[in-house]
């Protein structure tokens, strides 16, 4: 189990690392009703995480035992290298189109409607920026294959996806948990956060894109071999 953790923690970290969503996040804690929509928003985010993973995991799971007799399953390795090969096709496409400098960054629509939606908009855009974003739905099929890979029992299976989903949601945890401790004295802080989560987002997904997608494709030629 402790093995199945190690493996699938970087996918979990690449999603922490959602520049999108710990700006949306900030600014859920900037609007109206913000104690209830971000606690909202970081539930919806928990199952957009949980929900797929376990779901992934299991179905891996029961497919890799009715194969083993042939030798196993090479499934989770092409997964892998395709999704690397597609994540440096995105860092590439990002860097392309990144603003020049000096030029404005252009919002995220979404964000419009963060200051005045009610718990229900919350809860799907928490689901939405996690489970239903490509680059995290990728990342959490990746690792939930991963750990399936491992043959794990099914309390086993539960006790990695608890782990894969904190990691997964400390960058959006971690500003409502501040906010909720310092209250107004978290302000500055996290108007700074972002910000510079703003400013930076194309660098900061390019970087991470290709740090992913070079793993992945490593992992999955390495388990292929």
């Amino acid at each position: 189990m402790w093995q199945a953790i190690g493996d699938v923690l970087g996918q979990a970290i690449g999603i922490a690392l959602s520049p999108a969503a710990i700006i949306a996040i900030v600014l859920v804690l900037f609007s109206a009703r913000a104690k209830v929509n971000s606690l909202v928003f970081l539930l919806g985010w928990i199952v957009g995480v949980a929900v797929p993973f376990l779901l992934v995991a299991l179905v891996s799971d029961a497919g890799d035992v009715a194969e083993t007799e042939s030798g196993g399953s090479d499934t989770a390795a092409v997964v892998q290298i395709v999704f690397g090969v597609l994540f440096l096709l995105g860092a590439a496409k990002t860097s392309i189109g990144r603003p020049k400098p000096g030029d404005p960054v252009k919002p995220n629509k979404l964000f419009d409607k963060v200051a005045d939606m009610g718990p229900g908009f919350a809860l799907l855009l928490g689901a939405l920026m996690s489970g239903l974003n490509p680059k995290n739905l990728a990342l959490i099929v990746s690792g939930a294959a991963e750990a399936a890979r491992a043959g794990l029992s099914t309390g086993d299976v539960v006790v990695v996806t608890i782990v894969f989903v904190v990691v997964a949601s400390l960058g959006v945890g971690i500003p409502v948990v501040l906010s909720l401790v310092m209250g107004d004295r978290a302000t500055a802080s996290l108007t700074e956060l972002r910000d510079w989560m703003i400013a930076h987002n194309a660098a900061i997904m390019i970087t991470l894109l290709l740090i992913l997608g070079v793993k992945m494709l490593g992992a999955g030629i390495s388990a292929l071999a």
